[in-house]
């Protein structure tokens, strides 16, 4: 009987963390979460780069990738652009699906795709790891 309360419980468990979690999708141009449009994006410089827009068409988010042909050099620059905010990182919010999830789930952006600036600002903290500060340029 143990043995059958411990299965169920584990599946509970499991059944309770995957509806928790957010469905983000890129497509078509607009940001979907669970099956809600709440902003547009476009991407740029070969996909690269990617701005968000509220459905007036005004850019909040712009995130530019800075590649390198090593991955470990690789980062990102996240800009909020209405709170003059921004912060660089080379972690898993480098994917942009991953960061807009992130976004959603710090409630950064809202259910009505808009920017919480408090938790903007609460975000960079977390995140930002400070990259072109850290960097040491040698020249000849």
């Amino acid at each position: 009987m143990n043995r059958i309360n411990f299965l169920i419980t584990i599946v509970l468990l499991i059944t309770s963390f995957n509806l928790q979690a957010q469905n983000v999708k890129l497509k078509k141009g607009k940001v979907v979460i669970d099956n809600n449009e709440i902003m547009k994006y476009e991407k740029t410089r070969g996909g690269n780069d990617l701005s968000i827009y509220d459905f007036d068409g005004n850019e909040l988010i712009f995130v530019k990738r800075e590649v390198n042909s090593n991955p470990e050099k690789s980062y990102a620059i996240v800009n909020f652009l209405n709170y003059d905010l921004s912060f660089e990182t080379k972690s898993q919010l480098y994917s942009f699906k991953k960061l807009i999830k992130e976004l959603f789930k710090s409630k950064v952006i809202t259910e009505d795709g808009l920017i919480d600036e408090k938790k903007a600002k609460i975000f960079v903290k977390k995140y930002d790891e400070n990259i072109t500060n850290r960097t040491i340029i040698i020249g000849n």
